[in-house]
């Protein structure tokens, strides 16, 4: 029966497209899983303190942008668990890709931030992402981040909000230099004055943080409508970084 579940009903791996087997949480087989868990231990420092980056803020008058991450990201390298996993995020997000990624986030969030743990009050954190452009919205007919978020919030028992929003065209960040990736970012994002995050504590999420511009206009934009503290998480980190 396991095996007749198997052929029917299991997706192929994020990185080696073998069969992951029914019923497995993890996108990845069961080599491919111990590679993810390699990359992971390889970002982290040698005392095991998970891997924050710091991002200079838009605003010259705040302290520079931290940014907590999972994993490390060559966009060189397709050959990384990383980069197969971010690919199926944003190209083919299956629900065991999103909760797979929103349960890596949480492992992050949890681990750099014991005052979420469960118990703790949580009515003022509000769980949001980094929009994302639209035209990739039409092409592949989801907002992979969005998706994340709400599993994450769904999870930690707290409230998914879309305090950003995007506007038409954009340019795509990857094409872009640090100070152009920075414009993109300030002119194409903008809050969503249907919500009220006055005195809140903001979970900010993306896929994968190279200058920072995208995080930072987000943070940015919260801190300027009354956030009381932005905590900003990534899935990865691409290497150009390290």
């Amino acid at each position: 029966m396991r095996r007749l579940l198997d052929m029917v009903f299991s997706e192929r791996c994020a990185l080696c497209g073998e069969p992951v087997e029914y019923g497995r949480a993890s996108p990845f087989c069961r080599i491919c899983q111990v590679k993810w868990e390699s990359e992971k231990f390889q970002l982290r420092s040698f005392d095991g303190e998970l891997a924050a980056f710091d991002f200079p803020s838009i605003d010259s008058g705040r302290p520079p942008m931290r940014v907590i991450c999972t994993v490390a990201y060559d966009p060189t390298n397709h050959d990384t668990a990383a980069s197969g996993l971010i690919f199926k995020l944003k190209h083919n997000a299956t629900r065991r890709v999103i909760d797979f990624i929103a349960d890596e986030l949480i492992s992050l969030l949890v681990s750099a931030l014991p005052d979420i743990r469960d118990g703790q009050d949580k009515s003022e954190l509000i769980v949001t992402y980094v929009p994302r452009r639209r035209e990739s919205i039409g092409q592949y007919g989801y907002d992979h981040m969005k998706l994340c978020a709400q599993a994450v919030a769904k999870r930690m028992k707290l409230r998914c909000i879309e305090l950003l929003k995007r506007r038409g065209s954009s340019s795509e960040q990857k094409q872009l230099g640090r100070r152009d990736r920075i414009e993109n970012a300030t002119t194409s994002i903008y809050i969503n004055k249907n919500y009220n995050c006055n005195g809140k504590t903001i979970i900010l999420l993306d896929d994968i943080v190279t200058t920072g511009a995208s995080l930072n206009a987000c943070t940015e934009l919260l801190y300027g409508s009354g956030a009381r503290l932005v905590i900003t998480a990534a899935l990865a980190v691409t290497r150009r970084k390290l």
